[in-house]
């Protein structure tokens, strides 16, 4: 992941992980793991997996729902920079 990335609260964290940075911030907001799964349609289980980084690669549809949940609160959606 590039260093270079504007943090939001800790939205690039130091492992750079994207779904670990938007839990963080749907937390920031609010929001449980119950609402996030609610919200998302993303089990609690798997986003105790995603959180305890036992989900070595999480599905598309996965980071596409919670996204989703992302731009709803207002929160940014975790990507690659353009900076170099």
């Amino acid at each position: 992941m590039c260093q270079n990335s504007t943090p939001y609260k800790g939205l690039w964290m130091a492992d750079g992980d994207p779904i670990q940075s938007m839990l963080a911030g749907l937390r920031d907001v609010g929001l449980t793991n119950s609402g996030i799964a609610r919200e998302s349609g993303v089990s609690r289980q798997t986003l105790w997996r995603f959180e305890t980084g036992d989900s070595r690669q999480p599905s598309l549809e996965s980071f596409n729902r919670l996204a989703l949940v992302c731009r709803r609160h207002g929160l940014p959606i975790p990507g690659p920079s353009n900076r170099r």
